[in-house]
């Protein structure tokens, strides 16, 4: 799965209308053809159905001309740079003609209906359409707008002429005749929304002459009309604010179209933490419910909280909802009512946005809906809400960057998660209510998101209805068709999209989210796969198109470590679906993509085991299934060792550090929920964060402490994980997993399995190749536990001993297993002959004599050994009296020798390779004697330790079967010149280790890489190469070259860096196009490669990494910034890149136009 980041988005021209703004773009005049863009409507609710019977947008063509026209094969497309987007058909001129001064009606559904219906659908938020000729470069005609009002077209007035207006009376296929007089500007507030201490008064204006405002102070929408008008107060003055009160006002004109009705909201916080058990204009029920709005004074007034709950209600953005009590509280209401649902449950509301800490706020209209599974709509007095954008309620999208770590900005619905299961209303597994810590979900979410996966993004949100405080809820994107499209690609009506079932039972029938029937069928067929033998290559293949296996993987690693019971199998039989999501793309076929959901039901007990659920049509049925093939089982293997090592997202610290992250996020909304709903499930004593800290601190120090360990065990013994371990990368001598290195490290590679071979690849390919499986050429000649024979010399020993002649060593001591002493502790497990009587404080050298026999029938067919060594602090190795290897060891070694150099005792318990295929004719049929010489570096160290394997590889010279041809075999530590990227896996026998991947910046390249220049919009000629011209400009601010292998733009456009040396001063270009590039600028410019994407005219966020993924830029330029630079040719470039801090990129004050159209690529 590849998350490709958000969709395009058109840069058009804005003013305020409704609670975000209205956009109304001057159109291009027609270009003299005689067909033009007539008349479109983007918001069609229930103005013309098209010949299905549903509303859908529409495209009305005009012919301007005296003859009849057939615009069939020429193209429509609502993105400009896509010119062939949808192909009007040809060859039924019946159907695409146009007669003189007629009209062509075609939808804009996205659907292969019958009739004229193109493949993309306009966006109520606004839009662009252009017309091309049949060569699909030509432009005839294009119009833009902005956000559009439901039911009302956009269109040119007259017919065919220049000027393009709003439409109240839509006439598709027909003249138009409806123009509206105009929009009633925006209500506009003499004080912003937010937290008022002292009271005032608020004025209330419209920049529209003659218009009336209306408003309310109870919730209403103050516009909608009635048999006595509009359903709001008429403002005749200003309004007195005292107390936390929500202001929703809009303003109408005879003739005109409404503004939008807007909300402002004044929170005065001394009330709100004395809110009473029956304020004043509010029902003390809600349906069958009791009505519990209290603030607990118990806690207001706790001494631990009374100080600072005030600033608590601060401490995240707040989300005012402004609704009409009826809609809510009373009689039909969605809270009166919790466990209806779909469209006939949700109702009209303003949407406000107010974050006392980073300052921006908004307000929209949209539906409100209560949100969630069937336990927690009927059982909890908290309920969940679901707000929908769309047009019927004025915009049809939030454009907002809610999630700081999302580049999404644009959201159709969103949910506001009040928590059901650990929290202080609603269930509980383990002891209770004490139990909740509202952070199950999000930390499962964000799990799999540091994973590199998929999942919705959360964040913590305080919430007011009509002025009331309703406690802290989580504000979480939801996983639909829009959110697809958004963070994997493509279109929105192109996803299937199933939710795993959520009613009160069992089921195994996924529901559908998007797409209908042909997300189910792919569905069943992955399970009828699933049925089958799947340990072949082919059937491995096969259900792959179907899932995609590496995201289950992880998500599944994630259930497995939060121990999760109600996802993605059902709490009540840990048998069958949910709480999980699923996404495919339709065409082309794409696999489904498994996204979590409500995973709450976790991080319960440290030793629950969920490595051994299966069930049924679920992932865990999946999970058993694909075990019986082998190339799953390695890829589970790596997937384990990437999330479980190495400060890997399954590792201690990693899950410690994103659980409290979340924790403190949350820590001072906590007071304020725990006021609001803490005596809930415990009237006589209401939770308090004192609880909620209890659990927090009880997961961390108890659950997350041995957890990683656990899962990992659990994995071993389901035979998931190999026995084999995966090799350790150092760096100069010291363990080390990736980063940035200096120029020239020595990159070693050590294993802790005894025998076998580290094999290891620096050009981004594994080293073993898949679907192959490993012919074993291997034969154990000395293993760890071979008997040996012992000596620590008082005196000069015969060289005999090396085995070079016959010698008696009968009076040695006997045993087997490791060589060594252990003073304090670490070396007990690797040793069961303790010298330690005969060396400490007496003598630095350590004798050993290993027997072994090579069979006469196999001594001709070894091509290589291995000697694989523990060792400190030194050695030196005979085999047959023949010296073969040594470390840490100067000169002939003397009965009283000491080691030249210690080994530390990290590197010392792990097993070092050293290929010996030249002394392959040391060995001789029968009976040998490996002798190791073991050296001390003091007769006064704590310890020592030899431990010795000796393998022998049989066959052909090269590289056994499962190798791939550009594996190496490692023998010796590597010195590094440019970024590298390792892979290493270790082979033994026929078992492969988890591969160990990582990539190594060399030199400093993020402390010298620097974007220096960006054309962004290149000066419109009319020429088809204009959009092409983009480029990026680099530079070398520092002393020394580097060399940038590996370097990356992960944002904004995608582009990695091949090994380029760049000088100090030197600069570099990446480009769109190199062909256009070329055609514009001069030859023998610094072009080292050619982007994929593009650079957005509207701006755009530009991210640049090292090799080791270090964040060099992270920023985004707009382009509104010079306006020279926006379409007039030239381009942005940083005044001074050497001095300026890379951070400060998204300042527009460290850039300026260039000096000349057309910028300076490749200089200064």
């Amino acid at each position: 799965m590849e998350i490709r980041g958000s969709r395009r988005s058109v840069h058009l021209s804005v003013f305020f209308f409704g609670c975000l703004g209205f956009l109304l773009h001057a159109s291009c005049p027609a270009t003299g053809a005689s067909v033009v863009i007539n008349e479109a409507m983007a918001s069609n609710l229930s103005s013309v159905a098209d010949p299905q019977g549903r509303f859908d947008d529409w495209i009305e063509l005009y012919n301007a001309g005296d003859s009849s026209v057939d615009v069939g094969g020429l193209y429509l497309t609502d993105d400009a740079s896509e010119p062939r987007q949808w192909k009007i058909p040809a060859g039924n001129p019946g159907l695409t003609t146009i007669p003189a001064k007629g009209f062509l009606v075609i939808w804009a559904d996205g659907t292969d209906d019958p009739g004229l219906h193109a493949n993309f659908s306009l966006s109520a938020e606004g839009d662009e359409i252009a017309l091309f000729d049949s060569d699909g470069v030509t432009r005839l005609d294009r119009i833009a707008f902005g956000p559009q009002a439901q039911n009302v077209s956009y269109g040119r007035y007259p017919d065919g002429g220049d000027d393009l207006m709003l439409m109240v009376l839509p006439t598709p296929g027909e003249a138009n005749l409806g123009v509206t007089a105009g929009v009633v500007a925006d209500v506009q507030f003499s004080h912003p929304r937010g937290f008022y201490d002292n009271g005032f008064t608020v004025e209330l204006t419209t920049e529209t002459e003659g218009a009336t405002i209306y408003y309310s102070l109870d919730g209403r929408d103050p516009l909608v009309p009635g048999a006595r008008g509009m359903s709001g107060t008429k403002y005749t003055g200003p309004i007195s604010i005292t107390r936390t009160t929500c202001v929703r006002a809009g303003a109408a004109k005879t003739g005109w179209l409404s503004s939008q009705t807007v909300a402002n909201s004044y929170i005065f916080l001394n009330q709100v933490i004395r809110q009473p058990s029956q304020p004043e204009g509010f029902p003390a029920s809600w349906g069958g419910r009791t009505a519990d709005y209290a603030m607990d004074s118990r806690v207001v007034d706790d001494p631990e909280y009374r100080d600072e709950i005030r600033d608590d209600l601060k401490s995240t953005p707040s989300i005012s909802i402004a609704i009409a009590n009826s809609d809510f509280f009373e009689g039909t209401g969605i809270y009166a009512n919790p466990t209806t649902s779909g469209i006939q449950s949700e109702r009209p509301a303003s949407i406000e946005w107010i974050d006392p800490n980073s300052g921006p706020t908004f307000c929209i209209n949209a539906g409100l809906r209560i949100h969630g599974g069937p336990y927690s709509r009927s059982g909890n007095p908290k309920n969940a809400f679901r707000l929908n954008f769309r047009a019927e309620y004025g915009r049809s999208r939030l454009e907002f960057p809610l999630f700081s770590d999302s580049d999404v900005r644009s959201f159709d619905t969103l949910a506001l998660r009040s928590i059901w299961n650990y929290s202080w209303t609603g269930d509980s597994g383990m002891s209770g209510a004490r139990s909740a810590d509202y952070l199950r979900d999000a930390f499962a979410r964000d799990t799999v998101r540091d994973m590199g996966r998929l999942a919705p993004h959360g964040r913590p949100v305080q919430v007011y209805i009509n002025g009331l405080y309703w406690g802290m809820y989580i504000l979480t994107e939801r996983p639909t068709e829009d959110f697809a499209a958004d963070y994997l690609g493509g279109k929105e009506e192109n996803y299937d999209i199933l939710e795993a079932p959520s009613g009160t039972g069992s089921s195994t029938t996924m529901d559908v989210v998007a797409g209908g029937q042909s997300g189910l069928n792919a569905w069943d067929a992955l399970f009828t796969l699933a049925a089958g033998n799947l340990s072949s290559a082919q059937a491995y293949r096969d259900i792959q198109a179907y899932i995609d296996v590496p995201t289950m993987i992880d998500y599944m690693l994630m259930i497995y470590y939060v121990g999760s019971r109600d996802a993605p199998v059902f709490l009540g039989d840990s048998r069958t679906p949910r709480n999980f999501y699923v996404i495919r793309e339709r065409e082309p076929a794409g696999p489904f993509v498994i996204i979590p959901w409500d995973t709450e039901w976790a991080l319960e007990y440290p030793n629950d085991n969920r490595v051994n659920v299966v069930g049924v049509v679920n992932p865990h049925y999946l999970m058993d299934r694909l075990s019986a093939n082998a190339d799953f089982r390695v890829l589970l293997a790596d997937r384990i060792y990437r999330q479980f090592y190495n400060d890997g997202a399954l590792t201690r610290q990693k899950t410690s550090e994103r659980y409290m992250a979340r924790a403190d996020e949350m820590s001072g909304a906590i007071v304020g929920e725990s006021a609001r709903w803490g005596d809930v499930k415990r009237p006589a004593q209401p939770y308090t964060r004192r609880d909620w800290e209890a659990e927090v601190n009880r997961i961390v120090t108890q659950y997350f402490s041995g957890r990683t360990e656990t899962v990992l065990g659990q994995l071993r013994s389901r035979g998931w994980y190999p026995s084999v371990e995966a090799p350790v990368f150092q760096i100069n001598g010291k363990d080390r997993h990736g980063g940035a290195v200096p120029t020239q490290a020595s990159l070693g590679m050590t294993k802790s399995t005894a025998g076998g071979m580290i094999w290891y690849t620096l050009d981004g390919t594994d080293p073993r190749v898949p679907g192959v499986s490993v012919v074993s050429e291997d034969l154990t000649l000395v293993a760890e536990n071979a008997a040996k024979k012992v000596l620590v010399p008082t005196s000069p020993v015969d060289e005999a001993w090396r085995g070079g002649a016959d010698f008696d060593d009968s009076a040695w001591t006997g045993g087997a297993g490791g060589v060594g002493y252990e003073r304090s502790t670490g070396y007990e497990p690797y040793f069961s002959i303790d010298v330690q009587a005969g060396m400490y404080g007496k003598n630095g050298s350590c004798l050993i004599r290993i027997p072994f026999d090579v069979p006469a029938g196999q001594l001709g067919s070894i091509t290589n050994l291995v000697l694989d060594a523990r060792y400190d602090d030194g050695f030196v190795a005979y085999i047959n009296g023949v010296e073969v290897a040594r470390r840490n060891a100067a000169g002939e070694p003397a009965w009283n020798s000491r080691a030249s150099a210690g080994h530390s005792d990290l590197d010392a318990t792990a097993f070092e390779s050293i290929p010996m295929a030249e002394f392959v004719p040391a060995l001789r049929a029968g009976r040998n004697i490996l002798a190791i010489h073991g050296l001390n570096d003091s007769t006064t160290s704590s310890d020592f330790l030899i431990a010795v394997t000796l393998t022998a590889r049989k066959g052909a010279v090269g590289t056994p079967s499962g190798v791939s041809a550009a594996a190496l075999a490692y023998a010796n530590p590597l010195t590094l010149e440019a970024s590298v990227q390792v892979k290493a896996r270790v082979l033994s026998g026929t078992i492969w280790s988890a591969l160990h991947e990582t990539v190594f910046a060399v030199g400093p390249v993020a402390e010298s890489l620097r974007i220096s220049e960006i054309m962004y919009h290149p000066a419109e000629t009319g020429s088809p190469d204009d959009p092409n011209a983009e480029f990026i400009e680099l530079t070398n601010v520092g002393a020394e070259a580097i060399n940038l292998n590996l370097v990356r733009f992960s944002n904004g456009i995608d582009f990695t860096f091949p090994s380029v040396r760049l000088a100090p001063g030197g600069y570099c270009l990446v480009v769109r196009d190199r062909s256009a590039f070329a055609r514009r600028y001069s030859s023998g410019l610094p072009v080292v490669g050619q982007y994929d994407g593009s650079l957005s005219n509207a701006g755009e966020r530009i991210e640049l990494r090292d090799a080791a993924g270090t964040v060099i830029h992270d920023f985004r330029f707009e382009d509104d910034w010079y306006k020279a630079t926006d379409g007039a040719g030239f381009s942005l470039t940083v005044t001074d890149p050497a001095a300026t801090d890379p951070n400060a990129l998204g300042d527009p004050n460290v850039w300026r136009p260039s000096d000349q159209p057309g910028g300076t690529p490749g200089g200064a």
